[in-house]
């Protein structure tokens, strides 16, 4: 009884452990500061604990912000990918996919930069939402499905009328 009580015991601990693991795989865009009228680099990060060859995530601004799909470019952290951006709706999806499965470089870091303008009547800090994230690893499994991240937007300073 002692040793399936132990066995049961270490079994939750491994799960437990996996599960958190998972937990640490997030995609997200870095808070930033931007005054009205002004284009900024918004960067989005990776951390995970595994290689990654592509990923895919919606993102919603706040009113007043829009990124330039055609100019949105990778880090050095790319070994061959294609980064791909569109708008619907007010909806940005973001897609980077490497077509020879090769991983990006390292686990943790800024992976693409996306310009972000704000329009002159932008004037309210605000939520960047970044949803149904999806990270394909090299080993073909999918370490985040779904996922959603938050992120601040700030005005940077009060312009004087």
């Amino acid at each position: 009884m002692k040793k399936q009580t132990t066995r049961l015991a270490l079994s939750l601990a491994l799960m437990m452990t996996a599960i958190s693991s998972l937990a640490d795989n997030r995609l997200y865009v870095k808070d930033f500061a931007i005054n009205p009228g002004e284009t900024k680099i918004a960067e989005i990060y990776m951390e995970c604990d595994m290689g990654i060859i592509s990923l895919q995530a919606d993102i919603q601004l706040p009113e007043g912000l829009t990124i330039n799909c055609d100019d949105v470019t990778l880090t050095n952290r790319a070994r061959g990918h294609s980064v791909m951006a569109h708008e619907k709706d007010g909806i940005y999806t973001i897609m980077s996919f490497s077509m020879s499965n090769a991983s990006f470089k390292g686990y943790d870091g800024v992976l693409i930069e996306i310009p972000v303008t704000a329009s002159d009547s932008f004037k309210k800090s605000g939520i960047i939402y970044m949803t149904d994230i999806t990270m394909q690893a090299s080993d073909r499994t999918v370490p985040v499905s779904g996922g959603e991240s938050e992120s601040q937007v700030f005005i940077a300073s009060v312009q004087a009328e």
